[in-house]
């Protein structure tokens, strides 16, 4: 992933179409919930792949919170980044604020400040970048549109059918990128 500027972030780049999904072995799923009222993306430790680094941020650091829906606070506790496939072989990544979250949350509020346009359908839907139109397909299940992320265990080698690299990227600017500015 290419370094960026405090006032960047990269949470979502497109690489090249590559037509196995990742080995179960090696490979863990983190379905992520496509949420239009999320300022973040948001994710709790219990579905983070064991041993997956959380970065301290000055956010978690000085006891820093998200208000929920319900108006309850949800504390930041720090960032961690994940990269990983989803179907179609595209190899996506995406840096998380770690907080209390009943599920993974992806906002669309951010994917669609950064120049993405986020499609809702009666089956899913899908991410398109305004610039190059590619695409990152959802699906909808249980009500809920949901993201499917292949994120490589902590510690394993690099597959045997691993995808090419990446050829292509969409950049996403994030306004709370201030929050999580340390390097890994």
């Amino acid at each position: 992933m290419p370094r960026v500027s405090k006032s960047t972030w990269t949470p979502l780049h497109l690489g090249t179409l590559h037509p196995l999904l990742p080995e179960p072995a090696e490979w863990v799923k983190v379905r992520g919930v496509m949420d239009s009222g999320a300022v973040v993306h948001a994710i709790g430790k219990k579905h983070l792949p064991t041993g997956t680094q959380i970065r301290q941020t000055e956010m978690s650091r000085q006891g820093g919170y998200y208000s929920a829906a319900n108006g309850s606070r949800v504390y930041n506790e720090g960032v961690a980044r994940l990269q990983g496939q989803v179907a179609g072989g595209h190899t996506v990544g995406l840096d998380w604020q770690v907080a209390k979250v009943e599920k993974p949350l992806i906002s669309t509020h951010l994917l669609s400040q950064a120049g993405n346009t986020v499609t809702y359908t009666g089956t899913g839907g899908y991410i398109e970048n305004d610039s190059t139109k590619d695409r990152i397909p959802f699906t909808k299940e249980n009500g809920s549109y949901v993201l499917d992320i292949w994120v490589k265990r902590s510690g394993m080698s690099t597959p045997k059918h691993s995808p090419p690299p990446q050829k292509k990227e969409i950049e996403i600017k994030n306004r709370f990128a201030a929050l999580a500015a340390s390097p890994f």
